[in-house]
């Protein structure tokens, strides 16, 4: 069969090729260094001998160097304790301890070497190679013939693994065995003949036959290392890649496989580069049955095809504007989820046109997206065109200070009969100046005016307060907002100690949402220190706030000369007007809102405490807890993730979440590490327990060998990819490729860790 990976053998038959083709012969010189005239070869560059002793027999025709023999031909070098020239025959010998240094940074040694017919031809005895990455081969026998085109090596040897320093007789971690070996260097192949692989002296894999390219080739057609592996939605399974390069500048990938609940499956990954730009494509399909519903209550639909397609592009058109595409796209809820590619529960296609000019950016695109929530009945839209167009002046060009003009356009169409047709256009200039005074007080003030129109068709709820079948609707907004800063800061030693405290009012006309404005983009909402200070803490612009109301906090903190530091924020907002667009549950519902604020302890770089918190302005009772512990050097590193919401009602979700994930990794014995992951429903539906998902890795990595042990578990009540485990192992081989029980998620081991804990 044939494998596209790097040459095992490669540099073993370049060491032959050298080894016969670098020596020159020499004319009489007794023990100095003397350029010698060299045979008849491809090599340009002359030779130079050094030795202790060179005796010539005119009778015979021979050239004899003896005694520290060393022969320079450009970077390469030679040495040996005999060199023999034969001016009758065109052959050149080397005897004892034959070492050739190659400008690689290789060393080759060898016991014998014979080179003929102006040595294109030749012969190696007992060939031993260590390459500059420290990789190992040798072979009883080495035979350059035909001119060159072929070298041959008989019961060779590689491995990149270290000897045992106690006992270097012991068999490596792993090598691989071949009884004979074939570089063809009009091909660019080498040919594997009764190839063995194996792991600390075992043999563990055997082909009768296997050709990789050489170490010129960059990429060759061929079989990839299969994946194997087994979980309990599609059963065992097995899949074969095949790469095929089609020209310089486009491959393709196809993989061929089968599961035994599936059966047989078809993928495929297409790139192809362009002067301007790149595309990839990914792609598979199956012919299999389809469960719908829930374990407890579900049916089942007749074979079909399914499958998914994702690609990316993206071309330059000049130095300021590009162009691109994504595609994300599944034949049905769950073949993504069932097929461990994507936890997405949302997938998103687009296609865009921007522009980058200074501090200018401009960008109008179409996107469509593909809800796979199960359940979920809201019709997703298409949002075409959506436009946005940000511009930012000069510092100090406006009154002292900066301007900026944001605008968009934005079009969103549903296919369904009944959901809401929204257009929208925004356009939104604003102002900032920032005043420093002698006294260290930071006066920040600034000024915006929003002025949206709107139009929409079939208005419906959840997208609008009303029913009825279209309005055209807008409103201006002006607002100015001023934010006072005071910090203080002293050092004590080593460690430097800063107080904040912070007011800001924001001043702006009362305004009433009107009744034919849809809502898309503000129907849930999370408030938090991060948001305390905008202009409004709607994540949209669908919903704003009006009216007056200032925010005030205290920041403080200490910071340690050796990388130490402690903060801690507090803050609240109050409004000067009893009306409200906030919803109920949101913490911004009354006049006075919910204390928001953070603490973060981290006294070394190796641990570090997070913690964010809301709790209720009247009753002190907790609305929103997050906690992220993470601890501990690479090697022995944990972390700890706990979070506790009272959602906001109108999103539609369990009003009280709890959820606990955490991680923890551990390297022992220098070699070993062992990994546990997992994530807990504190508060889950009966019907789902409480265990989402966790994972257990035990793992082992050295210099030429990785292999991982993993076992897995899944919590769903989707019938069609249902609670299950898995179990997987993989074993990475240096230079070789990858074999064994590979799952179809990219990062196994991070199931269930957030990336806040990685």
């Amino acid at each position: 069969m044939t494998v596209r990976s790097k040459s095992l053998f490669g540099v073993a038959a370049v060491a032959l090729a050298c080894t016969m083709a670098g020596p020159g012969h020499a004319q009489n010189s007794p023990t100095a260094s003397t350029p010698a005239p060299t045979p008849t070869t491809e090599h340009s560059e002359p030779t130079l001998l050094n030795a202790d002793t060179v005796t010539f027999d005119d009778t015979a025709g021979l050239v004899t160097a003896e005694g520290n023999v060393e022969l320079s031909q450009g970077e390469r070098i030679l040495l040996a304790n005999s060199v023999t020239f034969n001016k009758k025959t065109n052959v050149v010998t080397a005897t004892g301890n034959v070492r050739m240094l190659e400008p690689s940074g290789d060393v080759m040694f060898a016991d014998y070497t014979e080179l003929t017919k102006d040595m294109s031809e030749g012969f190696v005895q007992n060939l031993r190679t260590l390459t500059v990455d420290n990789a190992r081969v040798a072979a009883n026998e080495g035979e350059r013939t035909d001119q060159g085109r072929f070298l041959r090596m008989s019961r060779a040897v590689y491995s990149p693994c270290n000897l045992c320093a106690e006992d270097p007789t012991r068999p490596p971690i792993w090598q691989i065995k071949a009884v004979r070996v074939t570089q063809d260097n009009e091909e660019h192949q080498i040919y594997y003949h009764d190839a063995t692989v194996e792991l600390a002296g075992f043999p563990v894999f055997y082909t009768p036959f296997l050709s990789t390219p050489d170490p010129t080739v960059d990429r060759r057609a061929g079989l990839l290392p299969p994946r194997f592996g087994d979980n309990s939605n599609i059963g065992a399974y097995a899949i074969f890649p095949y790469y095929y390069p089609i020209s310089d500048d486009k491959d393709v990938t196809v993989d061929v496989g089968a599961s035994t609940n599936d059966g047989p499956y078809l993928g495929a990954q297409y790139r192809q580069r362009f002067e301007s730009g790149k595309i990839k494509f990914d792609g598979a399909m199956v012919y299999a049955k389809r469960e719908t519903g829930t374990t407890d209550n579900s049916s089942t639909r007749p074979e079909t095809v399914r499958g998914y397609i994702t690609g990316t592009g993206e071309f330059d058109i000049n130095d300021e504007w590009r162009w691109g595409f994504d595609v994300n796209r599944a034949s049905d809820s769950t073949f993504m989820e069932r097929y461990h590619i994507s936890g997405s529960q949302l997938l998103e296609s687009d296609l865009y046109l921007e522009q980058f000019s200074g501090r200018d950016y401009f960008k109008l695109s179409a996107i469509n997206f593909q809800d796979l929530r199960t359940g979920v009945t809201q019709a997703e839209p298409t949002a075409a065109p959506l436009a946005q167009w940000n511009l930012m002046g000069e510092p100090n060009s406006l009154l002292g200070g900066r301007w900026a003009l944001d605008s968009t356009l934005m079009s969103l169409t549903r296919t369904v009969s009944d959901a809401t047709d929204t257009r929208r256009v925004t356009v939104q200039p604003s102002w900032q100046r920032i005043f420093y005074s002698d006294t260290g007080l930071v006066t920040t003030t600034a000024a915006r005016v929003l002025a949206e129109g709107y139009n929409a068709d079939n208005l419906v709820a959840p997208y609008a307060s009303i029913t009825k079948g279209a309005a055209t609707t807008g409103r201006i907004l002006p607002q100015g907002q001023v934010t006072i800063k005071y910090p203080v800061a002293r050092q004590y030693g080593t460690v430097m100690s800063s107080i904040q405290p912070i007011a800001q009012i924001t001043v702006s006309p009362r305004l009433h949402q009107p009744k034919g404005m849809p809502n898309e983009d503000s129907t849930d909402m999370e408030f938090d220190e991060s948001n305390l200070f905008s202009w409004s803490r709607f994540p949209g612009l669908d919903r704003v706030e009006s009216g007056t109301w200032t925010t005030y906090g205290l920041q403080a903190g200490f910071y340690g000369s050796e990388g130490g530091s402690s903060s801690v924020f507090l803050g609240q907002s109050y409004r000067l007007t009893s009306d409200t667009v906030y919803p109920d549950g949101s913490g911004l519902q009354g006049n006075k809102s919910d204390y928001v604020g953070s603490v973060r302890v981290s006294p070394t770089p190796l641990f570090d405490v997070n913690y964010s918190f809301r709790f209720d302005s009247k009753t002190l009772a907790a609305k929103r807890h997050e906690v992220t512990v993470v601890g501990g050097p690479a090697n022995y590193r944990a972390g700890i993730n706990f979070l506790d919401i009272d959602q906001t009602p109108s999103s539609g979700v369990a009003s009280k979440r709890e959820f606990l994930t955490g991680f923890g990794t551990v390297g022992f014995a220098k070699y070993y590490q062992l990994g546990l992951a997992f994530q807990r429903d504190l508060r889950p539906d009966p019907s789902t327990g409480g265990a989402r998902n966790y994972s257990a890795y035990v793992g082992y990595t050295d210099e030429c060998l990785t292999a991982q042990i993993e076992f897995s578990s899944t919590n769903s009540t989707l019938a069609d990819a249902s609670s299950g485990t898995s179990f997987q192992f993989r074993i990475v081989l240096k230079n070789l490729g990858e074999l064994g029980a590979q799952g179809l998620t990219p990062d196994p081991y991070s199931v269930g860790v957030p990336s806040r804990l990685r």
